[in-house]
């Protein structure tokens, strides 16, 4: 799982989507986002991974999920599970 905030760098979390989806080819690769500021980060990083990807002919695709992120439930993230598909 990789965490997102308003302040990360989409270049960098780019290419940390982009290293763990090679790493871990079976397995999700989801991006935890909490706040306005961090999800467009998150979507701004999944479209230049989509870029690297595109190199071998994947294609990026974004499932995105509700979570519970409060210890108590007051709080909610969003999970942005990184699907990979053919071109």
């Amino acid at each position: 799982m990789l965490r997102c905030k308003a302040s990360t760098d989409a270049t960098k979390l780019a290419g940390s989507i982009y290293s763990t989806c090679q790493e871990n080819a079976g397995s999700d690769v989801i991006v935890r986002v909490i706040g306005a500021g961090a999800l467009n980060q998150a979507v701004k990083a999944s479209i230049i991974s989509n870029k690297y990807f595109a190199k071998k002919g994947l294609k990026v695709l974004l499932q995105p999920s509700f979570k519970d992120a409060g210890e108590v439930g007051t709080m909610t993230a969003i999970e942005l599970t990184v699907v990979l598909a053919k071109l």
